[in-house]
C-alpha cells in the first residue's frame, strides 16, 4: 500500500477525532455551566455568553474536523494544495495547545490539543515529497 494512501486514511481517523472532541466539548461543557449558574459560581448573564462561545468553540472543532476529514481524501492523490491546508490544522492545533498550556496555568487537558496537532503534523512533514499534484 503507498504511503500516501495510508496518510489518507491516518489523516481520516484523526479528523474523526478532532470532530468527535468537538462534540465531547460540547457535551461536557454545556452542563458545567448550568450547573455553575445552579451553584451560584457563575451569574446567568455571564453564563449566557459562556454558552454561545462554547458551542461556537465546539462547532469549530467540528468544521476543523469535517475539512481534514473531506481532505483526506485528496491526500491520498497526493495534492499538494491539501498537504498544506492539513499542514495548517495541525500546526494551528499544536501552537494552540502549547501556548495555552504554558500561559496561564499547567492543565494537562490543553496539551490534547498539542498532541491533535503533532499527530496532524509528524507524516506530512514525514513524507512532505510524496505531495507534488496540483
Amino acid at each position: 500500500m503507498k504511503r500516501r494512501h495510508l496518510i489518507g486514511v491516518y489523516t481520516l481517523a484523526v479528523g474523526l477525532l478532532v470532530f468527535s472532541g468537538g462534540i465531547a466539548h460540547n457535551l461536557v461543557r454545556l452542563p458545567e455551566l448550568g450547573s455553575a449558574v445552579a451553584a451560584g459560581e457563575m451569574s446567568p448573564r455571564f453564563a449566557g455568553e459562556q454558552v454561545v462561545e462554547t458551542f461556537f468553540a465546539g462547532a469549530a472543532m467540528n468544521v476543523l474536523g469535517l475539512l481534514v476529514m473531506m481532505l483526506s481524501l485528496e491526500l491520498r492523490k497526493g495534492t499538494r494544495a491539501a498537504w498544506r491546508a492539513v499542514l495548517v490544522i495541525g500546526v494551528f492545533y499544536l501552537l494552540f495547545g502549547l501556548v495555552a498550556f504554558f500561559y496561564r496555568y499547567p492543565n494537562l487537558h490543553l496539551l490534547g490539543f498539542a498532541v491533535t496537532g503533532a499527530l496532524l503534523c509528524w507524516p506530512l512533514v514525514l513524507w512532505r515529497k510524496d505531495f507534488v499534484a496540483e
